[in-house]
């Protein structure tokens, strides 16, 4: 295979992969608040209804406590709106997708269109570029796996620490720099 396709073919399957982790992360972490909620606004309820509690301070300060806590969970699901993120992450997941579908439609008529490709990349990444570099490196090392891609210089080693904070902390590009 032609240097130049394969490095946009793997570009955009590395691409692609990051947005579907992105959008897995941001989907669990609504279904978390959903839950969560859920689960307060019940226990509340059994609080509240409780035959058997000892006192109505205590049932009192319990619902205020579950009511607190429910609130919290609320207000950071507000302030980051996971729904919203995952949405915006499964677009460009099937942005990437389609694109990865049009370059393998191609077949031999590669060269007529990869820089339309290149371009089209390029105005994906514009909407949503890769953030967290520690996502995109071990997506980037996953689909060398997946193909069994053996490159000198190509694999992009990311460190415990890095691998553990991946969905909170902004790394560099720099910090993943390429060996083996």
């Amino acid at each position: 295979m032609n240097e130049e396709l394969w490095r946009l073919r793997f570009s955009v399957e590395v691409s692609a992969a990051y947005h579907d982790w992105r959008r897995t992360t941001y989907e669990t972490a609504a279904r978390f608040v959903k839950a969560a909620t859920l689960l307060g606004a019940i226990l509340a309820l059994l609080t509240a209804f409780n035959p058997f509690a000892a006192s109505t301070a205590a049932v009192t300060n319990t619902i205020v406590g579950i009511s607190i806590a429910i609130a919290i969970i609320n207000l950071v699901d507000l302030a980051w709106d996971f729904n919203g993120l995952a949405l915006r992450h499964t677009e460009l997941y099937r942005r990437f997708k389609e694109l990865q579908e049009r370059v393998l439609r191609a077949g031999a008529d590669w060269e007529a269109n990869i820089a339309a490709w290149e371009a089209d990349a390029q105005l994906i990444r514009r909407d949503e570029p890769p953030t967290m570099w520690a996502i995109y490196a071990m997506c980037w090392n996953q689909i060398m796996d997946r193909h069994q891609v053996e490159r000198p210089g190509f694999y992009r080693p990311v460190s415990t620490f890095q691998m553990l904070a991946r969905n909170v902390f902004h790394f560099r590009p720099q910090d993943f720099p390429a060996s083996g």
